[in-house]
């Protein structure tokens, strides 16, 4: 084989990456895809390996489920702060990215009662406090989701941190 030319292994490669893409950005009934899945089984190796070398989207518009999820909502609502670390180092995604009722990942990790994650959003990264004030579409902060929900410890940790 001539220098420059692709061997048999070489275009397999080229075909299964390009199935396994297809694959990849196919969603299911929700339009969730397997970087919502990665972000909800707390895997930031295969969410690693889908965005960086798959090239799949990790942000909105494309990568949105029905309910306009992105995978960065999908490791709040579970809970995984290294996941929603990566995420937020590592692609587009960004603390005050809503989905379709205008909930960010901070209303969700309150709504979960996640206080782990919601202490580091708020107090580490850029915007977190501020985002204890955001409402969602109808005018919930996370404040108002961490009590429905019962969960005390965040609601007293919001409130210390200034979202009254």
């Amino acid at each position: 084989m001539a220098a420059g030319d692709a061997s048999p292994l070489d275009d397999s490669r080229q075909y299964y990456g390009r199935f396994f893409q297809s694959a990849a950005s196919a969603g299911d009934d929700n339009r969730a895809r397997w970087v919502h899945y990665a972000a909800r089984w707390c895997r930031v190796d295969l969410l690693s390996y889908l965005v960086q070398v798959c090239g799949l989207p990790a942000n909105k518009p494309s990568a949105q489920s029905r309910v306009g999820a992105s995978p960065s909502h999908d490791a709040a609502a579970v809970g995984n702060t290294e996941t929603l670390r990566w995420l937020l180092e590592h692609t587009d995604s960004h603390i005050s990215d809503v989905d379709d009722t205008g909930a960010t990942v901070v209303h969700l990790a309150a709504r979960y009662g996640h206080l782990r994650m919601l202490k580091w959003l708020v107090t580490e990264v850029d915007g977190g406090r501020e985002a204890t004030h955001a409402q969602t579409l109808s005018r919930a902060l996370p404040l108002h989701l961490a009590a429905m929900n019962g969960h005390l410890d965040v609601v007293k940790f919001i409130v210390e941190h200034g979202a009254m």
